[in-house]
């Protein structure tokens, strides 16, 4: 799609989002630590935590944790979360259809912060086109997926910005409006 003006972003409904990062696993679910470390549950400690979580060390594909996770967020007054994702079956984006189901089912929106163009092609535009046609194909139909004037919203972080400047950036979005959702 194309950028809103802002004659259009004025009817755009308000909403609370907040980042949520769908990147951490432990033995019992994922068979494997994953971006935990230093883990101690006996004495509620996480070296790479400064807080030990009221569930403990979770683990981002469990469906029971993201629904808790929703919920809580839901009662706080969060209408969605923006998605900290990694790449094309990362475990970032293999979290994804959990979240986008347990929202749907309790009523938030989900986006996702598309964190970096992947390293895995000499040509980065084409990197980054071939994660936004992933993300189309698998999840901007999705009932939660979080959408403006029926187009799916994706935020950008600025390292992903500045990997491909805002030439390649524009150029990225004009070869994607030209392809039908």
């Amino acid at each position: 799609g194309r950028p809103l003006d802002s004659g259009e972003l004025r009817h755009v409904p308000r909403q609370l989002f907040a980042f949520y990062y769908p990147c951490y696993g432990n033995p019992r679910v994922s068979g494997h630590w994953v971006h935990w470390s230093g883990v101690d549950e006996s004495r509620k400690i996480i070296a790479a935590s400064t807080h030990y979580p009221l569930p403990g060390a979770y683990d981002s594909h469990d469906a029971a944790t993201v629904g808790q996770h929703i919920r809580w967020a839901k009662q706080a007054g969060i209408t969605g979360f923006i998605v900290s994702w990694w790449g094309q079956h990362d475990f970032s984006d293999e979290a994804m259809p959990l979240l986008l189901d347990a929202a749907r089912r309790y009523g938030l929106k989900i986006t996702i912060y598309y964190e970096t163009v992947p390293p895995r092609t000499f040509n980065k535009q084409k990197g980054a086109l071939s994660d936004l046609e992933y993300l189309r194909g698998r999840y901007f139909s999705h009932p939660a997926w979080l959408t403006v004037n029926g187009q799916p919203v994706v935020f950008i972080y600025g390292r992903a910005v500045s990997q491909l400047g805002e030439r390649g950036w524009g150029d990225l979005a004009r070869d994607l409006s030209r392809q039908p959702l």
